[in-house]
């Protein structure tokens, strides 16, 4: 069976901007690249912090699209094999994301497995569906998920908690950068109408129109501090955004998210004004992390755990797949001499007859390979594999399902 690569541009070596130039804004041209230059399978995930390339094929079919896109070379990690399955079930785990157990790469990996569905049918669409039951035990079995993955969800669960509630509230979000993008989208989920402004007009309506909020020009935030319910600040800016007198006399419950801080603290003394910092927020991350690591074993142990059971599909897929095309291949001639044994007897013969008698010496022949090939594939005896396909002459798919591997017999029942 053709082994399987991987070439990662994630967090752990490549920065955010190197990533960014990685990323393809056609996946699917992308996935169609990897199979012309030679890959019978082809995968690729994509997220804010990470570019993956998976085949089913020679190494080089990656090597080409690395080099198209340019990545450095120092700061791809390659896995062949076991170690791309491995990656693969850590990565849907989230044992592999910035936070340890955020939920977002499970769906994220989930979309992009169905969007390539038909790019994949052998050996690396059965790691990715493996990779997303882990995902999915992983985060029912333990509380890797469980407490605030990120600055942005804690500072939205505050505001939650003391707004009693974020449906039909107003929140100005200051800031359409990555932290400003980490409170939009939660807002808009929990029913909140979004304000979003930013320095520059056309950032904060990108970011306005992705979560479904409105975008409102900075020098015009003061005239809408008396329908806000609830600020979140969170610009990257070196000085004081608001101060005292920017504040004072509004009723708002402000959460400043910025290092350096955007909302100087003398703010707290106005009345009306509830604020928090990010020392607040980081708090309760930090206690959430802290648990969330506390079960990274655990989690670690199903991802080997259903490794093995992966290992051994595999094992009986490839035995079934190449009793597949055994079988296949001796339908065909049975079929053929059957044919033309009836053509030389009477034609009031019953051809039933024939069709049994043929079937039985086929079965009958084929016993032993089949016990051969299952007991070859379960102990990983690939010289036999190689001579049985040798003899057979038979060789590897081809990639893709094809129509004598939709009829052929399943390794149970073979």
């Amino acid at each position: 069976m053709e082994a399987l690569h991987g070439a990662f541009v994630t967090h752990r070596r490549a920065s955010l901007s190197t990533i960014e130039a990685a990323r393809s804004v056609d996946v699917e041209a992308t996935r169609e690249r990897l199979l012309a230059h030679g890959a019978s399978e082809a995968f690729v995930l994509q997220t804010c912090n990470r570019v993956e390339l998976y085949v089913r094929g020679p190494p080089t079919t990656i090597a080409r699209e690395l080099d198209r896109i340019e990545v450095p070379e120092e700061v791809v990690d390659r896995a062949q094999g076991e170690a791309v399955a491995r990656h693969a079930l850590q990565v849907a785990a989230g044992l592999e994301s910035m936070v340890v157990g955020e939920d977002e790469i499970l769906g994220q990996f989930s979309t992009a497995t169905e969007q390539a569905r038909e790019d994949l049918g052998g050996p690396l669409e059965t790691v990715l569906d493996k990779a997303i039951r882990t995902g999915k035990r992983v985060r029912s079995e333990t509380a890797i998920n469980e407490g605030h993955a990120s600055m942005g969800t804690a500072a939205v669960d505050l505001a939650n908690r003391r707004l009693e509630g974020l449906s039909g509230a107003t929140a100005l979000v200051v800031g359409a950068g990555e932290m400003g993008r980490s409170v939009a989208g939660p807002l808009a989920d929990r029913g909140a109408e979004v304000l979003v402004t930013n320095r520059t007009y056309e950032t904060a309506r990108e970011l306005a129109d992705a979560v479904g909020a409105t975008a409102t020009c900075f020098d015009s935030v003061a005239s809408r501090f008396p329908d806000v319910d609830v600020l979140f600040s969170a610009t990257d800016a070196p000085h004081r955004i608001f101060e005292y007198d920017d504040l004072h006399g509004e009723r708002l419950l402000a959460i400043d998210l910025a290092n350096p801080r955007d909302i100087d603290d003398s703010v707290a003394e106005a009345s009306g004004i509830d604020l928090y910092d990010i020392d607040d927020i980081g708090a309760a991350v930090d206690e959430s992390i802290e648990r969330r690591e506390s079960v990274r074993d655990r989690a670690e142990a199903i991802v080997e755990s259903e490794l093995d059971q992966l290992a051994d599909l595999l094992k009986r897929r490839r035995a079934d797949e190449m009793l597949g095309r055994i079988y296949s291949e001796a339908e065909r001639i049975r079929r053929e001499e059957t044919e033309r044994a009836i053509d030389c007897v009477d034609a009031d013969v019953d051809e039933a007859v024939f069709e049994q008698f043929a079937s039985s010496i086929v079965n009958r022949l084929l016993a032993t390979p089949t016990k051969s090939i299952k007991e070859a594939a379960a102990d990983d005896d690939y010289e036999t594999l190689e001579t049985v396909s040798t003899v057979f002459q038979i060789g590897e798919s081809a990639g893709h399902r094809s129509e004598n591997a939709a009829s052929s017999p399943s390794i149970e029942n073979s």
